[in-house]
Formats: C-alpha cells, sequence, structure tokens
C-alpha cells in the first residue's frame, strides 16, 4: 500500500476517529529478495532466506525432540534495517522451525513454542573469533520425506529491507490488539468495506516483514498466557517466490522487540496459517 493511499484511507474515517486511527500507524522494515547484482562480493546483506545461518564457534545446528535437524528459515540483521521503534538497532535474529507436515505446530493446541528455536546474537557475537556462517548442512537436512517451508532451503537468498508504514488492515486481528483501540479498528473496518480499492491495496505485502501489524491468514490465534504479542517478523508465500505454507499461507514470530534488544528470546512464540 502506498503511503497516498494510506493517507487516503485515513482521510476517509470520520472524526472523532481519524486521530485513533491515525495513531495505529506503525513503522515497518519491508524484506524482499535483494537484486541478482547485491550477490556476491562486499556489502552481501547478511539477512537471508534459506542456506547456512551464521553459527558461533562451536555451535550445534538445532534439533528437535526426535533429533531430526530443525528447518532455517530466516535471519534478519537488524544493522540492515531502517530504524524501528521498540526494536534492536543491531544483532541478528535467527529463526528455525521443526521438519514435519505442521512444521511442529499443533494444529489441535493452537500456537505455541513447540517445533520453534529462536537465537540472537549481539555485536560481540557476530565479530567473534571464529563465527561466520556454518561450515556445511548436518546430515539429513532438507530430507524431502519431511515439509520444508523454504522453497530452495540449501540456497541463501540475500534480503534488502525498505521502510514503510502499515495499518492493520486484514481480515482478522489479535483480539488483544483490538481491545486496545476498538474504536479505530471498527472505522478502518468501514471504509474497508466501502472502498473496494483502498482495501485491496492494503493488502500488498512483503515477503519478509519485520514490526508493523500481523496480517492473518484464518482466525486470529490465542496468545499464549504470559507471551507478548508484538509481530517480529512475518514470512509470506505470496510474495517473493520463497515460502510455501500450505496453501498460499503465512507465518507469524512474535515476541517482545524491547526483550530481543536485550537478548531476550524466551518469550517468543509462532504460529501459521494458509
Amino acid at each position: 500500500m502506498s503511503e497516498a493511499d494510506r493517507q487516503r484511507m485515513i482521510e476517509r474515517v470520520p472524526e472523532p476517529d481519524r486521530a485513533a486511527v491515525r495513531a495505529l500507524l506503525r513503522p515497518v522494515a519491508a524484506g524482499a529478495p535483494a537484486p541478482a547484482g547485491a550477490v556476491g562480493g562486499a556489502g552481501v546483506p547478511r539477512s537471508q532466506v534459506g542456506g547456512l545461518p551464521f553459527q558461533a564457534p562451536g555451535e550445534a545446528w538445532p534439533h528437535d525432540h526426535e533429533d531430526r535437524p530443525m528447518n532455517f528459515l530466516v535471519q534478519v540483521d537488524f544493522s540492515e534495517l531502517p530504524p524501528l521503534p521498540d526494536f534492536p538497532r543491531a544483532g541478528l535474529l535467527q529463526w528455525f522451525v521443526r521438519s514435519d507436515e505442521a512444521y511442529g505446530v499443533d494444529v489441535e493446541e493452537g500456537p505455541e513454542t513447540t517445533g520453534l528455536a529462536v537465537r540472537w546474537y549481539d555485536e560481540t557475537a557476530l565479530a567473534a573469533p571464529g563465527a561466520g556462517p556454518a561450515a556445511d548442512y548436518p546430515d539429513g537436512y532438507a530430507d524431502p520425506r519431511f515439509a520444508n517451508a523454504v522453497l530452495d532451503p540449501r540456497t541463501a537468498r540475500p534480503l534488502v529491507f525498505a521502510a514503510a508504514t502499515m495499518l492493520p488492515i486484514g481480515w482478522e486481528h489479535l483480539a488483544e490488539d483490538v481491545a486496545a483501540s476498538p474504536a479505530a479498528y471498527a472505522a478502518l473496518e468501514r471504509v474497508a468495506e466501502d472502498d473496494d480499492d483502498l482495501a485491496e491495496a492494503a493488502q500488498d505485502l512483503a515477503a519478509v516483514q519485520v514490526g508493523g501489524w500481523p496480517h492473518l491468514v484464518q482466525g486470529p490465534p490465542d496468545v499464549p498466557p504470559g507471551r507478548p504479542h508484538r509481530l517480529l517478523v512475518r514470512l509470506d508465500s505470496e510474495v517473493g517466490g520463497l515460502f510455501e505454507w500450505g496453501d498460499m499461507g503465512a507465518a507469524h514470530l512474535f515476541g517482545d522487540p524491547a526483550a530481543l534488544a536485550r537478548g531476550d528470546v524466551s518469550g517468543c512464540w509462532w504460529e501459521w496459517a494458509c
């Protein structure tokens, strides 16, 4: 959605709800595959989908409870992102999931932390002697018998990010977000219902989104008790040709950006739907 479209949507909202809707605007880092000319040589983004992830010296590839190597989805180098309020300005976030038909999420029980590994490296860890991309893939990685959401898991796809803003427009929203500003959400829904062009423009998303609002595919997940519900990263099937979450689905990693800045990923949880 262009900035002009966002402002037009806000202007369509009658007072007194317009200021509340404007307050819902959130900065977002919109990620896309790097242009072909950016691959190779100095200055290649460390943010990437697939390939060999960064590892600290002596660190092992994460494995699930059946001792299968987990799928490496994405790593995001925050020094390559436009500044996002509350988020770190540097450091590397990695996201792995279990290799099974549901990527570790129990569809009966809902979103949780099983089948999930999140790693964080600060600048000191990134600069440590011997630190760098993993030397090789573990035995059994990307076994075709098991599901992998990354379309080409052994090929690193560098990412580049651009600054944007985002309104919470979509089919469903987290109950916690709506409860914080119900009138603004209701006003946005009315505008979306009245203007199909604006509603369609609002669905323009990024292949990899950092920050901003979740754009949920089916019903909103229940936030696990005691867990933060800010969106950290969203991975989309329909953009960029990087992922295949079932039938054109998406995955969301939630957590606390301020905790992430402290290197604390213990509150992270995730969901995916198609």
